[in-house]
């Protein structure tokens, strides 16, 4: 009976927490002749188990079953150690070998065999479903149109899609529009261009590259090209060979190459604080239907009689050698965005009324002196789709457009009956921001006859109205604005404490 000397201390040094040293008694227990007793077998099982060596654990409890198979510890202990690591089938098994052993009338532990068995069924379909890949069971074109989304947004997205499992890897690995925008930067722009090129097919539609990046690749398939730089300090990679239809550059240097681009081509050019002497030749892209020229400083040359095709134009910070292109006739323009004009640009609107409106639905003037405003309310009427427009950071000669946007006997509050005497009847977004004439009274008429409750049918109603740090607009009559629009925005100019809205 020396065993159980042994087997006390244990069970004493494992209510204390001494694991290792309750181990050890066990296993002394076991040498002096503990061998045949269930006890001992249990206790060491529970060492092991708090120890964190399982395997050793669910093999005491198997011998604890062995030894005394009409007592219930041995079972509860293995079905437990079964349930930690994730073996549901056995612990099932084992629960149930319990439950046929006990008694009717030991109901409180055939009830704790019941929740025990409940708690590895709950375990075990939550673990079914976390492992389990339901994507398995979405088809592969289904899956494929999310994915193009996720890429089309971002195109870095492709690589952890491709990391989630072997069935993505798969797919998106032999899909290849997903590898059809290819961004090179500093880490191994050679080695990325090789591999996007083999997972496309060769079929490389748009290239992004990042200034540190300046590596040429040849691309017979190059759609669309970005290029982006902040300090304008590189002149970016570029070949004429390329058949590019999009151009985009920021913050750098205009290659000389640019020039020798083949005729209708490129569709669309976005510059964006570009510098340099390669000469920007309109008149070579005649088939162009987007031009921005954000703080441009190049030299323009080969002005075209006419640019039938373009829908868009941005011009910011204007120098007199861009006044010309506001005078080209555009047929189809439908969004126009000038801004910080030192000229005024009366003449110029007159010249876009009458060789290219009818079709404009997007017009923004910003930060420009206005001249006289009869030329803009002119041009207005010219355009009867527009939708939004924007007449912001305005000295003097604003509040005259919103008059005549707003142009109604407010005596007797006879609204316009003829569509054909309203002026932009199509109006939903308007910015009046940094107006320093701005008031009050223009903007609630203009507010009142196209959202009032008499407004004609043929007006659209106003979406939204902004007219942020206008300071002579009277606070007071912001409820009343917000009432009546989705969307107005107010934020005026407090001397102590800065913009408040």
């Amino acid at each position: 009976m020396s065993w159980k000397r042994g087997f006390t201390t244990g069970v004493q040094n494992f209510r204390k927490g001494e694991f290792e040293l309750a181990l050890g008694n066990f296993n002394q227990a076991l040498e002096q002749g503990g061998q045949g007793e269930y006890l001992v077998y249990d206790s060491r099982s529970a060492v092991l188990e708090k120890l964190g060596r399982r395997k050793e654990a669910i093999t005491d409890a198997r011998k604890t079953i062995e030894l005394a198979p009409e007592q219930w510890q041995g079972y509860a202990r293995a079905a437990r150690l079964f349930l930690l690591v994730q073996k549901f089938d056995a612990a099932t098994k084992v629960v149930n070998v319990a439950l046929q052993k006990f008694k009717d009338d030991d109901s409180k532990r055939r009830q704790d065999f019941i929740t025990l068995k409940n708690d590895i069924a709950v375990a075990q379909d939550e673990y079914v479903r976390r492992t389990t890949n339901q994507w398995t069971h979405l088809p592969v074109e289904l899956f494929n149109a999310i994915a193009l989304t996720l890429v089309e947004e971002k195109p870095s997205q492709v690589i952890p899609l491709s990391l989630v499992c072997k069935d993505w890897r798969s797919v998106v690995g032999n899909n290849p529009r997903l590898w059809g925008t290819l961004v090179l930067g500093r880490f191994r722009p050679h080695i990325k261009a090789k591999h996007w090129i083999e997972r496309s097919q060769g079929n490389i539609h748009t290239l992004q590259v990042r200034a540190t990046a300046c590596d040429r690749a040849s691309l017979t398939s190059l759609l669309r090209y970005e290029f982006g730089n902040e300090d304008r300090s590189r002149q970016p990679p570029f070949h004429d060979s390329w058949p590019v239809q999009h151009l985009a550059l920021r913050g750098a240097i205009l290659p000389q190459s640019f020039s020798t681009l083949s005729e209708r081509s490129l569709t669309s050019i976005v510059l964006r604080r570009v510098t340099g002497h390669a000469k920007l030749i309109l008149e070579s892209h005649p088939n162009l239907e987007t031009l921005v020229l954000d703080r441009v400083e190049l030299p323009l040359g080969g002005i075209p009689e006419t640019m039938s095709d373009l829908k868009q134009l941005e011009i910011r910070q204007i120098s007199r050698q861009m006044l010309p292109i506001l005078n080209l006739p555009m047929p189809q323009l439908n969004s126009l965005h000038i801004e910080s004009s030192p000229y005024t640009l009366s003449a110029d609107f007159d010249s876009l009324r009458t060789k290219s409106s009818g079709n404009l639905t997007t017009l923004i003037l910003r930060g420009m002196p206005m001249g006289d405003p009869t030329r803009v309310i002119e041009l207005l009427k010219a355009n009867p789709l527009l939708a939004t427009f924007e007449l912001s950071s305005i000295h003097a000669g604003a509040v005259r457009v919103v008059e005549a946007l707003g142009a109604y006997d407010s005596d007797s509050d006879q609204m316009p009956s003829d569509p054909s005497e309203a002026i932009c009847p199509l109006l939903t977004h308007l910015d009046f921001s940094d107006c320093n004439d701005m008031r009050t009274g223009p903007l609630v008429r203009l507010t009142r006859m196209r959202n009032g409750l008499a407004a004609p049918s043929f007006f659209r109603r106003i979406e939204s109205l902004i007219v942020n740090r206008c300071e002579k607009l009277e606070p007071e009559w912001n409820p009343w604005f917000s009432s009546n629009i989705d969307n107005f925005r107010y934020i005026y100019a407090n001397n102590r404490a800065g913009y408040r809205r």
